[in-house]
């Protein structure tokens, strides 16, 4: 008897730790100069999206979320800070300055600033998945 209990016990606490592993994660992209913004923020719930004209929210799905937790995979987490972009057009305002970040278990990781439409080609997928999202036209 004890051994079922023990078994619940821990069959309980890896379900728990593996949907705080998903659920937790919370992806900003920010993009501004002067006089226009965009700020997008992702959950495993939803998506908000705005900037100076528009302000849109949808409700995501699982099978939604499961893409975008696939697109983050491939991206080393500790080394977002140093991933290169692949324009400098933002520095002369010929785009908007352009980070992204993503909170996972606690810790947040931050891009350098890319150009809005331009990221470095191992966030592109990451960005281009949450955009497609909200239909934007």
């Amino acid at each position: 008897m004890k051994f079922i209990k023990y078994l619940f016990f821990i069959v309980i606490l890896n379900s728990c730790k593996a949907q705080t592993n998903t659920d937790t994660m919370v992806i900003n992209y920010n993009a501004k100069t002067r006089g226009s913004f965009i700020t997008l923020v992702a959950t495993s719930n939803k998506i908000s999206y705005k900037d100076r004209e528009t302000t849109k929210e949808i409700n995501t799905t699982s099978k939604f979320w499961q893409e975008v937790i696939n697109c983050v995979k491939p991206i080393n987490l500790s080394e977002i800070e140093n991933l290169t972009p692949p324009s400098s057009d933002r520095q002369v305002d010929a785009a908007l300055h352009a980070t992204l970040s993503i909170t996972k278990n606690a810790k947040t990781y931050v891009s350098k600033t890319f150009d809005h439409g331009n990221p470095p080609k191992e966030l592109k997928p990451l960005i281009e998945t949450l955009f497609n999202a909200l239909n934007l036209k």
